[in-house]
């Protein structure tokens, strides 16, 4: 029996362990983004994303800042065209590219219920990415056929981007506990992508909602108490105005790539998902669908779908 009683004491002993650390300050966590995440038959445009966080909580606090949090991200994205033989020039409605790049933000949420966040990217689009030799790996992992064309790809081009971020609460108090809405705005600015998104997003629960402030909403930029558990729907409606994008009309340097297409200025973006975290753990899954973005007469609206899975820490 002594061993059954030291495991048992081991586990009483990990149980109040977890219960007196009652507050987290870091975060790690991953993002994966593909088109066949949301139908079996889609593999195009934006075809593949991976993103790998880490987060911690600063301590600097005042009465009308409640948290603030510093991110670090690498991330690579794919994007291709809807064919997978697309050596030829005219098959290419929408260009091969790839993004690849390291992200440091902050995120501070205000006492009334709004959010800041500021964002400064460093990387590169063009073969520089490494998507083609991501994509391949992954396609024979899977036996899959390796898409052709990937030699008409977006040139090299360096990346310096920003963003900012800003949402506040409609009706702080209107909503129910298991219902809220609020306005969110994004300017981004840089040599990958210049525009303006426009929205606003909806959270439903099916337990008591948590402060936007203590709430995993903004996946890998919250972090607060232990004991927490979050279970919701939310959908997110917005408009974007692409003033530019590298990834579809080339480097802004002069150097000249193979396939080089005009953007569709107004795009309609929709995302709806759910999102659960169980103290330490948080989980999501997120539904995209993005209009048409090239002007091309074959290139349409297109959708993915993307998983995340963080944990915090003390």
């Amino acid at each position: 029996m002594r061993p059954v009683k030291l495991l048992f004491l081991l586990l009483l002993g990990t149980y109040f362990l977890g219960s007196a650390q009652t507050f987290d300050s870091k975060q790690v966590g991953v993002e994966l983004d593909n088109d066949l995440y949301a139908s079996v038959k889609n593999d195009r445009y934006y075809t593949n994303g991976i993103t790998l966080f880490y987060a911690y909580l600063n301590q600097k606090q005042s009465p009308t800042l409640l948290k603030k949090t510093t991110e670090f991200r690498l991330a690579q994205y794919i994007y291709t065209p809807r064919t997978r033989l697309a050596n030829a020039i005219k098959d290419n409605d929408r260009p091969f590219a790839g993004y690849l790049f390291g992200e440091a933000n902050q995120t501070f949420f205000m006492a009334n219920n709004s959010v800041y966040q500021g964002a400064v990217q460093l990387g590169y689009v063009g073969p520089n990415s490494y998507a083609e030799e991501m994509q391949n790996g992954l396609h024979d992992a899977f036996s899959l056929r390796h898409v052709e064309g990937w030699q008409n790809q977006i040139k090299n081009t360096f990346a310096l981007q920003t963003q900012f971020r800003f949402s506040q609460k409609f009706f702080p108090n209107g909503t129910t506990p298991h219902f809220d809405v609020h306005f969110q705005g994004q300017a981004t600015l840089g040599t990958v992508q210049t525009g303006l998104n426009s929205g606003f997003f909806a959270r439903i629960g099916l337990k008591n909602l948590q402060p936007i402030a203590h709430s995993n909403f903004y996946s890998g930029g919250v972090l607060g108490t232990t004991k927490t558990e979050e279970l919701y729907f939310f959908i997110h409606p917005s408009l974007q105005y692409q003033a530019y994008d590298a990834t579809v009309q080339g480097s802004l340097f002069g150097t000249q790539s193979p396939v080089e297409l005009d953007l569709i200025r107004w795009r309609w973006h929709t995302a709806v998902g759910i999102k659960y975290r169980y103290n330490h753990f948080n989980c999501h899954y997120t539904f995209f669908y993005r209009s048409k973005e090239v002007n091309h007469p074959v290139n349409t609206g297109y959708y993915y779908g993307s998983i995340g899975l963080t944990y915090s820490f003390r």
